[in-house]
């Protein structure tokens, strides 16, 4: 309300009019009241959004400050599409160069379209000329529709032929198995003799039409001159030699039986003696306690201690006359379950490609009805369990595994090896001698692993160690045909005991050095090189001198090992051989004692050797066969054993 506005009471005549003035002064002052408070009101509001415009401009200020960060990233990125443009940009002229070099192929891929269209114009031409020959042929097919009437009358012919042909191999069958049956007659086996041939012609004629395959023998016998009837006296030939075989054998075998008590099986009234026990357990002891204070990596796997347990068990009930019956079918000394066995596969196959009738001319002695009072293996088992497939099954497999040997052996092996009654084993008798499936495994082991450092010497002696020697099978084959100067066995018990006792009996001659604790080499030194035979236990192995051998094998050992272990030996054997390195061992094989699984691919082989052979073992490919030579071989073929 401004001054103006103001009335002036000193003009105001009456109460009445002043009381009126009043009364509107008050309704202005009400009036300015409350527009006061409405610009209290409006100030607050203007005061909040002040405060929001604040706030919004912090957020603000926070966002430009993010912004300017945001500028400069892609300034940068700018900066680096800048040099890439110009990369690019620099590509595009090589591009350009390459779509002229396109399109002078494209003018290339023209003229090629032209030649080719002319190539077809050509060919159009031969077809019409072609259209013309086969007119000609077709009145060549009316001639031979004449002649194959005249070919007709030639097949019946033929087939006449074949019938007589047909009964000539029943004839030829006949006379097989009469000859089988006085073998069997000859050797005093029982009937059940008779099944078993039955039951391998069963097997065979499910791989294979065997008459077919005598059919195809008596082809091949054509061929080269011989009629079947000259085939037939020739075997007829052979069987007579084969019976007056079998009766040296049987009066051999009377007076084996009169001299040697491990002729004999087990006999439960003839139990091992309480001098043999105590023998095995001295040694094995003392072994152990060797074992127990050597460093750890030469100690027994647990793979080992069960088999040694094992081991000791059965040579405590049978004896060591007995053990090719018992702890040696813990080794390599497999017994096929059927034809299909993978254990039989490669031995088939080739047979297959060779076929003969040589491995159906061997005997087997049934060692599980050898004797009537005693058992085979142990106290309540046997080989066989008189099962007339699995004696055939085995038969064959050690035959046709000599066979083999026989037509693989360059090095004449087979002629000068012999499988030992010592041990007692299963009794094969082929081409006049004794033969087993060990005997065979181990000619073609020399065959395969020996065969290089024999070609390095030249005919000068071959030092051998061999890891794990079992009860010494490849140890006989090797010292019975090679030229040995020193074969060291490095080995566990019991197996190194049943070793030393095997080739102490089979080669008397020879100077064994049988194991005993040492821990320099200068306390054994003269000894050990005045020796044949040397065993030893792991740790001693490392004791041997640098280059002490030629050449050194590991068979079927080293995946019972832990990997540590094994690689271990992979070391020293490189180091103390001076030519060569040999091994056969699974690919692949889960150890359950151990819980562990060794692969070929892990196993860790020493700078200095060269690999030189890696195959498939050829009887068994679930083994592998690896020969190494050494890098640096001595011009001479010097040791230090010498």
């Amino acid at each position: 309300m401004s001054e103006d506005s103001i009335p002036d009471y000193t003009s105001v005549k009456d109460l009445g009019q002043l009381l009126g003035l009043l009364e509107g002064r008050d309704d202005v002052v009400r009036h300015l009241h409350r527009r006061l408070e409405e610009q209290v009101a409006e100030i607050e509001n203007l005061q909040a959004v002040v405060n929001e415009r604040d706030q919004a401009l912090g957020n603000l200020q926070i966002v430009l400050n993010s912004r300017d960060e945001t500028v400069s990233s892609l300034q940068n990125r700018l900066n680096e599409q800048t040099k890439t443009i110009f990369c690019l940009q620099a590509a595009a002229g090589d591009q350009d160069e390459t779509v002229r070099d396109l399109q002078a192929a494209l003018g290339e891929r023209d003229q090629t379209v032209s030649n080719l269209q002319s190539a077809m114009a050509q060919k159009d031409a031969t077809f019409s000329d072609l259209q013309a020959v086969l007119g000609g042929k077709d009145a060549t097919v009316n001639d031979l529709e004449g002649s194959q009437k005249e070919s007709g009358e030639i097949n019946s012919q033929l087939r006449a032929l074949l019938v007589e042909h047909d009964k000539t191999v029943v004839e030829f069958k006949v006379l097989l198995g009469a000859r089988d049956r006085n073998v069997i007659r000859l050797q005093g086996a029982s009937d059940r003799s008779d099944e078993t041939i039955s039951h391998l012609q069963d097997a065979l004629e499910k791989k294979g039409d065997k008459i077919t395959r005598l059919q195809s023998l008596l082809e091949a016998k054509d061929k080269d001159g011989e009629s079947p009837e000259e085939t037939i006296s020739h075997l007829t030939a052979m069987n007579l030699v084969l019976e007056e075989k079998c009766e040296r054998y049987k009066r051999a075998y009377v007076r084996l039986g009169e001299i040697n008590s491990n002729y004999r099986c087990y006999d439960t009234t003839t139990p091992v003696s309480d001098e043999e026990k105590e023998r095995l357990k001295t040694a094995s002891d003392e072994m152990i306690e060797y074992l127990e204070a050597s460093p750890e990596i030469y100690r027994m796997s647990k793979f080992w201690v069960q088999f040694f347990q094992y081991n000791m068990r059965q040579l405590n009930e049978v004896g060591l006359n007995n053990f090719k019956l018992t702890i040696n079918q813990n080794y390599q000394n497999y017994i096929p379950a059927d034809l299909d066995d993978p254990k039989l596969t490669a031995l088939k196959d080739w047979f297959l490609n060779n076929p003969s009738l040589r491995p159906f001319l061997s005997a087997i002695e049934n060692p599980d009805g050898l004797t009537d009072d005693g058992y085979l293996s142990e106290p309540g088992t046997s080989i066989f369990s008189d099962d007339p497939t699995k004696i055939a099954l085995y038969r064959s497999m050690v035959t046709l595994g000599w066979e083999y040997c026989l037509q693989n052996d360059s090095l004449d092996l087979c002629a000068r090896l012999e499988e030992p009654e010592l041990g007692n084993p299963i009794r094969v008798h082929y081409d006049g001698k004794l033969i087993s499936q060990d005997l065979a495994t181990s000619a073609i082991e020399i065959m395969q692993m020996f065969r290089p450092t024999l070609e390095y010497l030249d005919g000068k002696p071959i030092n051998v160690l061999e890891v794990g020697g079992g009860y010494g099978r490849l140890a006989h084959a090797v010292l019975s045909t090679l030229l040995v100067g020193k074969y060291i066995i490095v080995d566990v018990t019991p197996a190194i005991f049943v070793s030393q006792w095997y080739l102490e009996n089979l080669f008397p001659a020879k100077k064994v050095w049988q194991f005993r604790p040492f821990t320099a080499w200068e306390e054994v030194e003269e000894e050990i090189k005045k020796a044949d035979v040397i065993f030893l236990a792991p740790a001693q192995l490392e004791l041997l001198p640098d280059n002490f051998v030629n050449l050194s094998v590991a068979i079927s050992t080293l995946h019972e090992m832990r990997l540590e272990q094994a690689n271990n030996y992979l070391r020293e054997m490189a180091r103390v051989s001076s030519q060569n390195v040999a091994l056969k061992n699974y690919w692949s094989y889960e150890n359950p004692y151990d819980g562990i699984v060794i692969r070929h691919e892990e196993y860790k082989y020493p700078d200095t050797l060269h690999q030189t052979v890696l195959e498939n073992d050829p009887l068994n490919p679930v083994f592998f066969v690896e020969v190494f030579e050494q890098k640096d071989r001595p011009p001479d073929g010097a040791l230090n054993c010498e």
